[in-house]
């Protein structure tokens, strides 16, 4: 009984293997930090022996932001199991004793290696240290010999999500650009689209959609007719990278880029209407709609607007928006007048609300397209 309950029998700890806990170990900005906010309570070993640091540890070590250690000395064997605390240095150079939070834990001496009582963290990102051992960046290894292979290629900046643009052939299209060098052999990356933080599937084949760029391509797009009912959401590009000799299993963490509003955009979408002056509301579709015509008077956007709560305590200027390019801008806009009506009755103030029907989007010229 008293064996089946020893921390150190194999059954009774379960293994850490995460190198990137040692504390000689920095993360980049562009890292995915450690959290042991998904560590269960329990006895734990680190791999290779590793030990908790017992001295402090400042942030942004260990691989994440938050480094604990542990304050006190590790015991003999003979001391059995003893109480500890895990401590972090949260306040950064303001620290007085970078103890700033602390947790209780456990720790054994099993002879060759020690295993720790961990509790779970309470918050990202904080993890537990161990080891001191040089570490490669994320996405290496152990360094071997002073060289530190990596995994994948290193993004060391975050995509950037341009304006769409419309091609030649009139179609619009988003561009997702990587910051990476070109002429580097064995590179390439993997393209993923989120709307409002939720995968961006492919209205037809209803799978996400992805584009892989290797070689020397460093943009990938989206065509705008992928957006279908995606309408007044933010639209990101998500891009990871990955060796094609070792296989797209092994790729890097997806880095997000900006994020672009697409829609229809009203500025400001809250006014004050007095019963004077009327009041000027821009309606702009942030996405470029394309048009054929050869005239530019032939190219509009055509909105509906309806929703109106009492017709007699406003007027608006008109009950359907066409809203035409700016050459500017390179948008669809327009402007909306909105004034109060006279009725000549004290009936205080009121809340009215306006609503643009986006359920249908016709282009003069170009046919009828549904977003």
């Amino acid at each position: 009984t008293a064996f089946a309950q020893d921390p150190c029998a194999p059954n009774n700890h379960k293994p850490i293997v995460e190198p990137h806990r040692s504390t000689q170990f920095q993360p980049e900005p562009t890292d995915h930090l450690l959290c042991d906010n998904g560590l269960q309570a329990g006895w734990y070993a680190f791999d290779n022996s590793d030990e908790m640091p017992t001295s402090c540890v400042t942030q942004f070590h260990c691989g994440t932001h938050f480094p604990l250690w542990m304050q006190g000395s590790h015991p003999s064997v003979a001391d059995g199991i003893v109480q500890r605390k895990a401590c972090s240095n949260v306040y950064g150079s303001s620290s007085n004793t970078c103890c700033d939070f602390s947790l209780d834990i456990q720790v054994k001496n099993c002879g060759t290696f020690y295993v720790y009582y961990l509790q779970t963290v309470p918050a990202c990102a904080m993890a537990y240290c161990a080891g001191n051992k040089k570490v490669c960046n994320v996405g290496g290894q152990l360094a071997v010999g002073g060289n530190c292979p990596d995994l994948y290629p290193k993004l060391t900046s975050m995509p950037q999500l341009q304006k769409p643009e419309v091609t030649a052939t009139k179609e619009v299209r988003f561009p997702c650009r990587i910051d990476y060098p070109i002429g580097q052999p064995d590179v390439a990356f993997i393209v993923t689209w989120m709307v409002d933080g939720h995968e961006l599937y492919d209205p037809v084949t209803k799978t996400p959609i992805k584009t892989v760029l290797t070689g020397d391509s460093r943009i990938a797009y989206l065509d705008a007719m992928k957006l279908q009912n995606n309408l007044g959401k933010e639209l990101k590009c998500n891009v990871s990278s990955f060796h094609p000799s070792k296989g797209e299993s092994i790729r890097s963490d997806s880095l997000s880029s900006n994020g672009y509003w697409c829609g229809i955009r009203i500025s400001p979408s809250r006014i004050n209407v007095m019963r004077g002056p009327e009041q000027t509301v821009k309606v702009e579709s942030t996405i470029p709609i394309p048009c054929k015509s050869r005239f530019q008077d032939d190219c509009k956007l055509t909105v509906a607007l309806k929703g109106l709560t009492n017709p007699a305590d406003a007027s608006l200027s008109g009950c359907h928006l066409d809203l035409k390019l700016d050459n500017v801008t390179g948008m669809y806009s327009t402007f909306l007048k909105v004034k109060a009506t006279r009725d000549f009755l004290k009936d205080n103030n009121h809340h009215r609300r306006w609503h643009f029907n986006l359920s249908w989007i016709s282009l003069i010229q170009c046919g009828r397209i549904t977003l």
